[in-house]
């Protein structure tokens, strides 16, 4: 198996999960703000650094997700 089929596989595989990974995040990272605001302030830092972590993250996956095509293309052309 050649690493140019390899790149190939793994970018497939991340253009098909990461739209449905990076909207679920995002989702839950909402829910979770919610939940931290019906609860005391001393627990309400823990829930909401969560919910900040879940967004960022869902945000980063987007931005990989879409320059995808273009890491690989330019890792192909690296690697030859």
């Amino acid at each position: 198996m050649s690493l140019q089929s390899i790149l190939e596989q793994i970018q497939g595989s991340l253009s098909s999960m990461a739209p449905t990974i990076s909207i679920i995040l995002i989702i839950l990272a909402g829910i979770t703000y919610a939940f931290a605001q019906m609860q005391p302030a001393e627990s309400r830092g823990k829930y909401t650094t969560a919910a900040i972590s879940m967004l960022i993250g869902g945000i980063v996956i987007a931005a990989i997700a879409a320059a995808a095509q273009g890491i690989a293309s330019t890792s192909q052309t690296i690697l030859q």
